[in-house]
């Protein structure tokens, strides 16, 4: 029995159960409700596109995105993403989407989405939950980018290829060891130079290595090389380059169809970008979210997606003639 309290004990302070965190109780909390025409989720170049296009029309919208705004207005080199729009609620993570509250009621089949996101404001002071009722929703989550399947993958130093090309221009900082980059195809390759292009002077050249030589990743406290089938190779960074699968979670929740487009999820859309409705919420999708497509193509969608959404709310009263 003593053994049994003893372990009960350890494990209780291992997990941190019965401890209350630093700061509990310090933070204030308010909600705040929204009830744009259009509600836009993800601030990237498709989101910011079809906020441009709708901002440009005078449809009342709001942009929301989980990242702060020091990270929205990050230069990324060549990966732009244009201006941040005016209407962006940042540091704003959306975590749910539920039909409207009145949609079982027979006078309720035009209650419109409830979208719930929460903000972290005035330097953690303040917890904002934010509910957003819009006519329409569009869906501009974008891309992750998966890991690929190799032993020791979890090693630190292993890092998303995409990912530390936007630290290293966020940081305006240069590699300064061996990078290696393991994927296949166009993508990995792109990575590669672009990559190899931030390396420092006299940094080894990043080298690309496909998936399928790699037996092991080794390292003790993080990476220090692969284990391949033509012999090991040393790097203090491993970048991994799988193609960009879709972002497909809130779309899924929402019950958006999706298809498999054999690296992820991606919504299916009709031609004008709709992908269904969620009570009195007609919803849409644009971007790396429909299938992967890159930065400008996913803006140049977000714009046509915005003008389908603008032409379905019909005449403004401005241009409606007796």
């Amino acid at each position: 029995r003593i053994a049994n309290q003893i372990m009960q004990e350890f494990a209780r302070n291992l997990t941190g159960f019965g401890e209350l965190p630093e700061g509990a109780g310090e933070r204030s909390y308010e909600h705040v409700e929204h009830r744009p025409t259009v509600a836009i989720v993800g601030a990237g170049p498709a989101g910011r596109a079809a906020a441009h296009e709708l901002a440009a029309a005078g449809v009342d919208h709001l942009l929301l995105d989980r990242h702060d705004r020091r990270q929205l207005e990050a230069p990324l080199g060549d990966d732009e993403r244009g201006p941040l729009p005016e209407a962006t609620l940042c540091d704003a993570g959306v975590f749910a989407i539920y039909p409207g509250p009145r949609l079982e009621f027979p006078d309720g089949a035009d209650d419109p989405a409830l979208l719930a996101a929460s903000e972290i404001a005035d330097e953690g002071l303040r917890e904002r939950l934010h509910s957003v009722r819009p006519r329409h929703l569009l869906l501009a989550t974008g891309s992750r980018d998966p890991m690929l399947p190799f032993a020791n993958n979890d090693l630190p130093g292993i890092v998303a290829a995409r990912g530390l090309i936007r630290a290293l221009h966020r940081a305006q900082a240069r590699i300064a060891g061996r990078c290696v980059v393991v994927g296949e195809g166009d993508w990995a390759e792109r990575q590669q130079a672009i990559l190899d292009g931030l390396r420092s002077e006299g940094a080894p050249k990043v080298e690309l290595v496909a998936p399928g030589e790699i037996e092991r990743a080794v390292g003790r406290d993080r990476i220090e090389g692969l284990e391949c089938r033509g012999g090991r190779i040393s790097c203090a960074l491993l970048a991994v380059a799988a193609r960009p699968a879709p972002a497909h979670e809130l779309a899924a929740q929402a019950g958006v169809a999706l298809r498999f487009d054999g690296t992820g999820f991606a919504v299916v859309r009709d031609d004008a970008g709709a992908c269904g409705r969620l009570g009195g919420t007609r919803l849409w999708a644009a971007g790396d979210l429909c299938g992967w497509v890159g930065n400008h193509a996913a803006a140049r969608d977000g714009a046509r997606v915005a003008r389908s959404i603008i032409a379905s709310l019909g005449p403004s009263p401005q241009e409606i003639r007796p």
